[in-house]
């Protein structure tokens, strides 16, 4: 038996919500964006939607840390 961890980095899309860690990010601007840098990317992941935080970003680890 193989044991593998995944971990989901991506925040859920909740449109109807005040979520405070999609709040969070915005604020942080650590989210990657659009290309025309618009809105932050979605894509569909296991449970819905979610935007994606970008490792890249030097502020990552405050966002993550917080």
């Amino acid at each position: 038996m193989t044991f593998v961890p995944i971990m989901d980095a991506g925040i859920a899309v909740r449109p109807n919500d005040n979520y405070t860690t999609y709040d969070d990010a915005i604020d942080q601007d650590i989210l990657i964006m659009q290309s025309d840098k618009s809105a932050p990317l979605t894509a569909g992941v296991w449970p819905g939607n979610a935007y994606f935080p970008d490792f890249m970003n030097p502020n990552i680890d405050n966002f993550w840390h917080g």
